[in-house]
Parts: structure tokens; sequence; C-alpha cells
């Protein structure tokens, strides 16, 4: 955790375009929330663009580690923004990390964009990272709860 430590946010809770996203510990359950769209952590990790948050979550089962980016609309414009900050993460963390972390890629949207053209920007996403993109679309105004996806 240590070289992660500046870079971190306050609490468990991020907003941005009008939605929201949380985790909420119980007993035994640590989460950290990194603000990864900050010139510190581009920096620090060296991309260029960076998805809205990064959050870490340890239960006594595993290690996930997620890449969220909030969209009120065009949900295609998230892929680069996930591309860039998951891999660059993921080529930072050491080779023991990476293998016992559980890595989820989560965007967060409006429901605006056609299904087609989210179904073709999901498939590109997996081609340059080999890693699914979950697609969650959820009214203004609403918060999507991290513990759905544990």
């Amino acid at each position: 955790m240590a070289p992660w430590e500046h870079l971190l946010g306050q609490g468990t809770s991020h907003r941005e375009s009008g939605r929201g996203i949380r985790f909420v510990p119980k007993a035994g359950e640590r989460a950290w929330l990194f603000r990864s769209d900050s010139q510190e952590f581009r920096a620090h990790f060296g991309n260029r663009q960076s998805c809205d948050a990064v959050f870490l979550i340890e239960t006594a089962q595993q290690r996930k580690l997620f890449f969220i980016e909030l969209k009120g609309r065009r949900f295609e414009d998230a892929i680069d923004q996930l591309a860039e900050t998951f891999l660059a993460v993921r080529d930072k963390l050491p080779p023991t990390c990476r293998q016992s972390t559980d890595f989820m890629v989560l965007a967060v949207t409006g429901g605006g964009t056609p299904e087609q053209t989210a179904r073709k920007a999901q498939e590109s996403f997996q081609r340059k990272t080999g890693r699914r993109l979950v697609r969650k679309s959820i009214p203004a105004g609403n918060t999507c709860d991290l513990r759905d996806f544990l």
C-alpha cells in the first residue's frame, strides 16, 4: 500500500456526471478509494488519461481492484480512459500482487448509448486489455454499490 498512499481519496464513495459509486465496508473488510483522474495519479503511473476512480477492496476471501468510469452519456468515450488506467496500474504492480488480485473494470452510465455501439466499445476494450468491461446503467442521481460486484 505504501507507494500509493499519497494518491488516496477521502472516504469510499465518488460522484461525477450525475452518478455515484460507493462501497461501505463490513466487519473484516477494508476499502481504499484512489481518485485516479488527477495529475498526481497520472504522474505516478505514466498514463495520459485516467478513469474517475480506482477502488481496492479486501475481504477475508479476496482482494479486488475496481477501475471505475462514471459517464452521463457516450459510454464509448470511457474505453480509452479505462484501458489506459487499467494497463498503467496493472503493469506497475509486482507480479505476485497481480496474481493475487482480481481486476474488475466497470463503466457506470446513463444508458444513452445504443446497444450495438456499446457492444463494439466493450469488444474494443477487451482487445486492448484482455479484460472484460462491465457496463452498468443507472438513472442520474443514483449510486451504484460495488458490493453487487464482489
